[in-house]
């Protein structure tokens, strides 16, 4: 294993030198705007969660941000890693570290300023600054032209379930990119009083008393489908079972406050019935 890391490193050294870019980049956000940023082209590597653009899927995958390899990554010979401040585990990290990889944290906030700052942080790596204002500059206008919808005298509550399978089941509280969402969108979230993420039990979803439930696809699918949501505990009996409301998007769309963002709030406004 020592002679195999030894001999990756020196290639490593050498080709981040002599070579092309080429980016390992994990987490969907960050892979998004490596491309809306236009160096896509650049990425030889992505992890599971980065599926947007639809061009990323010809791409390796080096796993799942939060449980990487070194092998896998370093095997790449990259010039550049881009990942969050929670990817991992933290023994990964560190011996990525210790073999010199040459990695760059990227802010992984759920806030609106979050996102600006990744934006910038994102751009820095690529060594386009000038292009990370367009674009932080086109973020900020297409969400200040959702101001209206936090005038909505009536905000619909709105629960967000997390599903990985019927026995991984959370609820998404404060300090999370769901509650930004549904701030944006004049909606109010049914879960009150806990931050981030916790278990779903059948008392707390009853007492939310959700309008409407918001999952993403990959997650009802993990149960059995729309039907399987209504049948999960304390659902029937809330609005949002009594009267079959669920809006269903991608993992990417609905964990991470991106570039998209807009757009994926007016379809949501829409689909709500909101008005504004």
């Amino acid at each position: 294993m020592r002679i195999l890391f030894a001999s990756l490193l020196l290639g490593l050294s050498a080709s981040a030198q002599a070579q092309a870019p080429r980016i390992i980049s994990l987490g969907g956000g960050i892979t998004e705007l490596v491309c809306a940023l236009d160096a896509c082209d650049k990425i030889v590597a992505v992890d599971t969660s980065s599926t947007f653009p639809e061009s990323l899927k010809a791409l390796p995958k080096v796993g799942y941000a939060r449980s990487l390899s070194v092998e896998g990554i370093v095997a790449l010979k990259p010039t550049m890693v881009l990942l969050d401040v929670d990817a991992g585990p933290p023994h990964v990290i560190k011996q990525l570290e210790t073999l010199k990889v040459p990695i760059t944290f990227i802010n992984g906030g759920s806030k609106l300023e979050d996102a600006r700052t990744r934006i910038k942080e994102v751009a820095a790596a690529l060594g386009k600054p000038d292009k990370g204002e367009k674009l932080l500059k086109d973020f900020d206008t297409k969400i200040a032209k959702l101001s209206s919808y936090q005038n909505e005298k009536v905000k619909k509550r709105v629960l967000f379930i997390y599903a990985r399978g019927g026995k991984h089941l959370m609820v998404a509280g404060d300090n999370t990119a769901v509650s930004t969402l549904l701030s944006l969108m004049g909606a109010q979230n049914a879960i009150q009083g806990i931050d981030g993420f916790k278990p779903l039990t059948a008392e707390a979803v009853a007492a939310a008393k959700p309008d409407v439930i918001l999952m993403t696809e990959s997650g009802a699918e993990s149960i059995g489908g729309r039907e399987a949501v209504f049948a999960l505990p304390g659902v029937k009996i809330t609005p949002a079972g009594a009267n079959k409301k669920l809006f269903l998007d991608s993992d990417l769309e609905l964990l991470t406050i991106g570039p998209r963002t807009a757009d994926v709030i007016e379809a949501m406004h829409t689909e709500l019935g909101l008005k504004g």
